[in-house]
């Protein structure tokens, strides 16, 4: 990431995304292609890069060309049957198994997770790592998705009157306190202390990374 290289098959988780590091900083990434190729279109307008920061994709802004929207395409464009099949290609090839992360989108149900791992079993898959976007309280990656919070802020009382909690992974997430929120946002401070940012149970550390076994919270340092 430092060097800007590419992550191997995964595509882009986005567009312009960003990354939370150890001590909590979250450092800002955009697409170097996409911004030169914007700039030679003429089409490098702060309107247009806000929105793209807004949502990661670039997907539904029908001023960039159809040609270049086939191009940018992000982790979130793909669905996850998709991001199956293309590990299953490249499993073909591959004595071990490999990291690539299948994700999903926030609205994705225990059944749609439930499909995906048989489908990789099907394709004869070692390994599946999915993600469900925002099942996590602290996510590595993230968008800088202000529309999207105002929306949910503005939608909670009709969500809550109608949404069938048995259908979404995972359940509404604890409240949290004062100092879980300062501990999630230091990592240092979580290896420590070897205390789960999101239940507050005793968490196992190897390698640099946390996992703790009475909630499923997972993260490295790095």
């Amino acid at each position: 990431m430092l060097l800007d290289c590419s992550s191997g098959i995964e595509p882009f988780f986005a567009l312009i995304y960003y990354k939370e590091v150890m001590s909590g900083q979250k450092l800002r990434y955009v697409n170097s292609h996409l911004k030169e190729e914007l700039k030679k279109l003429g089409l490098d307008k702060e309107e247009i890069i806000e929105e793209i920061e807004s949502t990661g994709t670039l997907q539904h802004i029908k001023e960039i060309p159809e040609e270049i929207r086939k191009i940018y395409v992000t982790a979130m464009d793909i669905n996850a049957e998709d991001h199956i099949k293309m590990q299953a290609a490249f499993q073909k090839h591959v004595d071990n198994s490999i990291s690539k992360t299948i994700n999903f989108s926030n609205s994705a149900t225990r059944e749609d997770v439930k499909q995906g791992y048989l489908l990789a079993w099907e394709n004869g898959l070692k390994g599946c790592t999915v993600y469900r976007d925002g099942s996590r309280q602290e996510q590595v990656l993230s968008l800088n998705n202000k529309k999207e919070a105002e929306k949910t802020v503005e939608k909670e009382p009709e969500q809550n009157s109608h949404q069938n909690f048995e259908e979404i992974i995972p359940p509404p997430l604890p409240q949290i306190t004062e100092e879980r929120e300062h501990a999630s946002l230091n990592k240092k401070e979580i290896i420590h202390n070897k205390k789960c940012p999101e239940c507050a149970n005793k968490i196992q550390v190897a390698e640099g990374c946390m996992l703790c076994l009475n909630c499923g919270f997972s993260a490295c340092a790095a």
